[in-house]
């Protein structure tokens, strides 16, 4: 794998939501606060983007949030670097530990947001009508036909046209926490109608079959990342084609050449045309759950062809590389939210790569988090791409308060790391951009010609200029 990259660090002279120039912007709630976890999940589709700010329903003792049922906020991205939220979502029925906001998933105008800790963790998922997003109906609650405790459905959703799928990782359809993928038709979003239940055809007890869930079309890849083939707890993931909605057809199972003893691969799932992304967490070739990513060529569902697998550059221990995953034409976008340099709290990182070769990804860069004292980041426990532009989530961001409120970062991936006129070249123009502002401070916001966006245009921006020159 080539390497092509250098680090940005995300969010250092930035102060508040929307824009904040240099193709970056972030965006938080009108009525954050600390414990708040907003960034949790994150959808995005057209116009819309709903983000989840929520714990997952098992943290109910101080120092966490128990009182925090969990929200939605629906945001206007129609123009991304300048984001407007126009409504927030809750749970009529909320409640304490209900985890309202740990999934979430937006297709054309309807909205979806699971509520894992729903009556004892059975899990439930919630539709809201965004025809008019500044003033969405009441939601409408949906509940699997068996519900019952520790299902924990809701906790990945997916939605193309008028299907929706919901996966309960908890479900004991064939086993013990086998997990299980339900398919609905909201064709009436008043009747949602439940078409299937389903699981893998070799499912084993504890293989947590629906933890994650990518769509596109009629062809759905399902994570069960403790799944046991070879090797035990392993992970796989299988392909269904779901052309009949009410009768999937399991194509085939996908596990890693090199699978090892909890590698947990299939904890993320990402498809776009013929290219198919499995996060493996827990993989330690460079260290104990350092993570790792796998590309696959699904041309053939039927047969597979794993083409690489990829881990960072710079791969450390613990940094769970793969937390989140998504593509975008031949950009893969990687979130590896424990990332931490050297000593300190958990920053978070997102790297980004070139898949035009799916067979030989390049790393072209990586944002690296904050340091959000006295909170960890956590930047890249989520992300979500819309053409070139990059939403990824920080739960621990801290701005503004005293930790965990949470935010999401949107970067415009198509403007070149290190043109400081935006003039879509880097060349010796960038350089007298910074010199003729050597010495400007950005306070709150973020000043031209601070390419490396450390919070002062000075000779380090010349530096990081001269590094880029005659890139891309």
């Amino acid at each position: 794998m080539l390497i092509r990259a250098m680090v940005a660090v995300i969010g250092v002279c930035v102060a508040g939501s929307g824009a904040v120039g240099g193709g970056m912007a972030r965006i938080s709630t009108s009525d954050g606060f600390d414990l708040q976890a907003f960034g949790k999940s994150l959808a995005v589709d057209g116009s819309l983007a709903i983000v989840g700010a929520a714990w997952d329903g098992f943290y109910c003792d101080p120092p966490y949030s128990p009182t925090w049922p969990g929200g939605a906020y629906v945001f206007d991205i129609s123009d991304p670097m300048h984001p407007v939220q126009v409504s927030s979502l809750r749970a009529p029925d909320g409640n304490e530990c209900h985890g309202f906001g740990m999934s979430a998933a937006v297709s054309g105008s309807v909205g979806l947001v699971g509520a894992i800790g729903d009556w004892g963790h059975a899990g439930a998922v919630y539709i809201a009508d965004l025809t008019d997003p500044g003033a969405p109906p009441a939601l409408i609650k949906l509940r699997a036909s068996d519900f019952a405790q520790s299902r924990l459905f809701g906790s990945a959703i997916a939605k193309s046209g008028s299907i929706t799928v919901v996966g309960a990782p908890g479900s004991g359809f064939q086993a013990a926490h086998s997990g299980s993928v339900y398919l609905y038709d909201l064709s009436d979003l008043a009747q949602a109608v439940e078409l299937v239940q389903f699981t893998g055809s070799d499912s084993l007890a504890t293989d947590r079959f629906g933890a994650a869930l990518a769509l596109e079309g009629s062809l759905l890849a399902v994570g069960a990342f403790r799944h046991t083939t070879d090797v035990e707890i392993a992970g796989a993931v299988y392909l269904f084609d779901i052309s009949d909605p009410s009768q999937p057809v399991e194509l085939s199972k996908l596990t890693a050449s090199d699978g090892e003893f909890g590698d947990s691969f299939g904890r993320r799932v990402a498809v776009n045309g013929s290219v198919l992304v499995v996060s493996s967490v827990a993989d330690d070739d460079l260290g104990q759950s350092a993570g790792a990513v796998y590309v696959f060529d699904i041309s053939d569902p039927t047969q597979p062809v794993e083409l690489k697998k990829i881990t960072a550059s710079d791969g450390r221990e613990g940094a769970a590389f793969g937390e989140s995953v998504a593509i975008s034409g031949s950009t893969l976008v990687v979130g590896a939210d424990k990332d931490r340099p050297g000593f300190g709290h958990t920053r978070g990182a997102v790297y980004v790569f070139d898949i035009s070769d799916p067979g030989d990804p390049i790393e072209l860069r990586k944002f690296a988090g904050i340091d959000s004292s006295p909170s960890s980041t956590h930047l890249g426990i989520t992300a979500a791409m819309q053409g070139p532009v990059l939403f990824s989530g920080a739960t621990g961001d801290g701005a503004g308060g005293d930790g965990y409120r949470g935010a999401v970062y949107i970067t415009d991936l198509s403007l070149r790391d290190g043109d400081a006129d935006m003039d879509g070249a880097i060349d010796v123009n960038d350089i007298s951009f910074v010199l003729f502002r050597l010495g400007d401070a950005c306070g709150a916001g973020l000043c031209d010609g601070d390419v490396n966006c450390d919070g002062v245009v000075d000779v380090n921006d010349i530096s990081y200029v001269l590094f880029r020159l005659g890139s891309f």
